[in-house]
């Protein structure tokens, strides 16, 4: 099952992009289903947990790892027994702060196949309402900030460089 969704957000796609892609125990607070959730592997672009919780209308423990593109994408994939999701973030600016784009893949497999449709809806149903609570979690914390050291779209500036005359071979 395909299922792509678009949230508004309140706040500047660096700090979402900061915030969405730095995955902490303390995630179980604001996001619906999730019990526990341990970091196994932390790498500069990567993180891997073990998480456990309810989703879909049953328990699950299940590994999950992160992958950040940055500055603006990151994709997370996720298996736990029978299902299994991959799913691409993507930020776009907008005037209110930026838009976050949820692509995702849910493949079950086993005997859940044949209540697949069911299982697919109710799965993302689930999800919607734990981006809905990073959202609004986000949009908080983004508050807090002061404005001063809020990240902005840095002005490029001209850098002058001595210009560099190749050697002539031979000489």
């Amino acid at each position: 099952m395909h299922w792509k969704e678009t949230f508004p957000i309140r706040a500047p796609s660096k700090f979402v992009f900061e915030w969405m892609t730095n995955p902490t125990p303390e995630d179980t607070a604001y996001t619906k289903g999730l019990a526990s959730r341990v970091i196994t592997e932390k790498w500069k672009l990567q993180y891997t947990t073990k998480d456990n919780g309810t989703l879909a209308g049953g328990r699950y423990e299940s590994k999950a790892v992160l992958r950040r593109y940055p500055p603006k994408r990151w994709r997370l994939e996720e298996e736990a027994g029978s299902w299994y999701h991959r799913t691409e973030f993507s930020l776009s600016d907008t005037p209110e702060g930026c838009e976050m784009t949820v692509d995702m893949e849910i493949l079950v497999r086993g005997v859940r196949r044949w209540y697949a449709n069911s299982f697919r809806r109710k799965f993302s149903a689930d999800f919607n309402d734990r981006i809905r609570g990073w959202v609004a979690k986000v949009e908080e914390e983004a508050k807090l900030v002061p404005a001063e050291t809020r990240p902005t779209t840095p002005e490029k500036k001209k850098v002058e460089r001595p210009i560099e005359v190749p050697k002539q071979y031979g000489s």
